[in-house]
């Protein structure tokens, strides 16, 4: 079956930026944990910025694929991640997931990439804001 979903992901000094959109099926969901495993095992201790930009969620099978990745990324480093959603409705979801979620590592959830940065930077995970100018599209650049 052919990929449905897709993603931009980047190493930004010790914060990995990605974005996220469409509808993901497992296809996705493993490329997805390869790419962003290939990325992220050589670190040591870093944060993730996540946009999710027109989103359509997962398929069960997807989402259990995601929690995996969120124990491997536990278990490698990951302190914490920051979640933009600009859409308020998928933002309550989200919130609600985050009160009873996993616990793994800090995620918050911001209606701005702008708060998100600067929410990781308290965290100890500073952008570049000329490379984040380039990752996260609503600070005025495009992704790859």
């Amino acid at each position: 079956m052919d990929i449905h979903g897709d993603w931009q992901l980047k190493l930004v000094g010790d914060v990995l930026v990605t974005t996220l959109g469409g509808s993901w099926n497992t296809e996705a969901a493993v490329a997805y944990f390869e790419e962003y495993r290939n990325l992220a095992a050589p670190l040591g201790r870093y944060g993730i910025l996540v946009r999710y930009d027109g989103w359509g969620g997962y398929t069960p099978e997807a989402e259990a694929i995601m929690r995996e990745l969120r124990h491997w990324a536990h278990d490698h480093g990951c302190a914490c991640a920051a979640w933009v959603l600009e859409d308020a409705l998928m933002k309550k979801w989200v919130e609600l997931f985050l009160r009873h979620g996993d616990g793994l590592y800090e995620t918050r959830a911001y209606s701005t990439a702008a708060e998100a940065i600067a929410w990781l930077a308290t965290q100890g995970f500073t952008l570049d804001p000329a490379e984040a100018l380039r990752w996260v599209p609503e600070l005025g650049g495009s992704p790859r």
